[in-house]
């Protein structure tokens, strides 16, 4: 009974200050809503990745550029920019791609070179849209398929482009836009194809295809002086028994190819997302800790309500104690009172937190992940920030001389 009526009055001295601790479960709320929303969607991000590899079977092999030893899936990767990142020079090349080609036992080498550079038409450009070029294979490769015409092939001119549905959309209003014309980098290409929508803003391929401008080889070539610059080569071996037998070839004819320099990566699609997955997990860790600075600032906000309360209410305190009532009593009441903030908070930041996680995943055709234990791990910080910055005043409170408490207000 005594820890109803500890928590009746806790809430009673709540509804009591109203404004003050609105503004105080405010900070909790903050807090708490930025922690999910970066977990869960750190968590879309991965599980997308991981998606597109299920999808496609597993039988992929994935070359990318990079002095890390050939295997290693963790520590050595875990700081690049990106799993594809822009490299400002890059270890493959374009004798790599034709020699892979040659070896048995694989059905298509893809190469994929990321090109810096404007799209715009009609002076409306786009900030988002990457441009990407490489070769026929790479449609098959992904399992890419076209809503309105065509993907390049080796008959289409260094003037065509295809382009990514939301791209079109973003820059036309509509997908129906074949034999339209856009700029890329200053130059005309005609628009051959759209694809169909993906929603994987980042894929094994390391580029939003929703978002993209893709273009040949042989175009791609043209903007950066007659030189394939590679970011990274995509493999598919005839069946996956021979995935593995295809993976210690290329390294073998790559080391070679490089003079016996170990500057380049091979693995399969899997460990490739596996490397996407330290990289998101490390970056969502390092941002969520960033965000919980402001659940601390909101840890903060409750021990000076609740100091403020205990100073408020030290006559409160003394009456208490002189009917009776013990140091933990006083010490449970105040305490109740940070818990009761705490916890209404962390119960208000995770529902906004999910829905903003549905809004942002629609935005970027994600789909939002706001699991039990996301919700708990951010409740649970919640809890504990209530109670290591609620403690103090509560002990404070609980040790006041009740003759004293009594004399301070006369």
């Amino acid at each position: 009974m005594r820890s109803f009526t500890n928590a009746n009055i806790a809430v009673d001295s709540l509804r009591n200050s109203r404004t003050r601790t609105n503004m105080t479960m405010l900070g909790i709320i903050i807090g708490v809503v930025s922690i999910t929303l970066i977990l869960s969607l750190g968590e879309s991000i991965r599980q997308s990745s991981i998606n597109q590899v299920n999808q496609l079977g597993n039988n992929l092999i994935v070359v990318r550029p990079g002095g890390s030893q050939a295997g290693s899936l963790t520590e050595n990767n875990l700081f690049s920019l990106s799993p594809i990142a822009p490299y400002a020079t890059t270890t493959l090349q374009e004798r790599d791609v034709k020699t892979l080609a040659k070896q048995n036992n694989v059905t298509s080498v893809t190469p994929l070179m990321l090109i810096n550079g404007s799209i715009d038409q009609n002076q409306r450009a786009s900030e988002q849209a990457s441009i990407l070029a490489t070769t026929p294979s790479f449609a098959t490769t992904l399992k890419l398929e076209p809503s309105n015409g065509q993907f390049i092939d080796e008959e289409t001119n260094s003037d065509t482009v295809v382009i990514g549905q939301q791209l079109a959309i973003d820059m036309y209003g509509t997908d129906q836009i074949l034999g339209k014309r856009l700029k890329i980098r200053g130059i005309e290409h005609t628009i051959i194809g759209v694809l169909q929508r993906t929603n994987q803003p980042i894929g094994i391929s390391g580029v939003d295809i929703d978002h993209s401008a893709i273009i040949s080889i042989e175009d791609g070539k043209s903007f950066n002086q007659g030189v394939a610059q590679i970011q990274q080569i995509l493999i598919v071996p005839i069946s996956n028994a021979a995935k593995q037998s295809v993976i210690n070839n290329s390294r073998k004819i790559l080391t070679k190819q490089h003079n016996g320099e170990k500057d380049f990566q091979v693995m399969a699609g899997e460990d490739a997302v596996l490397v996407s997955k330290n990289f998101y997990k490390f970056i969502t860790t390092l941002t969520a800790i960033v965000a919980g600075i402001s659940l601390v600032v909101g840890g903060v906000g409750i021990m000076n309500i609740m100091l403020v309360a205990v100073a408020e209410r030290t006559r409160e305190i003394g009456i208490r104690k002189s009917l009776g009532a013990s140091n933990r009593h006083i010490m449970w009441q105040f305490l109740i009172e940070a818990l009761i903030i705490s916890v209404v908070g962390g119960i208000i930041g995770i529902i906004i937190a999910i829905a903003a996680a549905l809004f942002i995943g629609l935005m970027l055709g994600l789909t939002p992940i706001v699991s039990l234990q996301v919700m708990a791990i951010s409740l649970g910080l919640s809890v504990c920030v209530g109670v290591i910055f609620g403690l103090g005043p509560a002990i404070r409170a609980s040790m006041k001389d009740p003759i004293e408490a009594l004399r301070e207000q006369n």
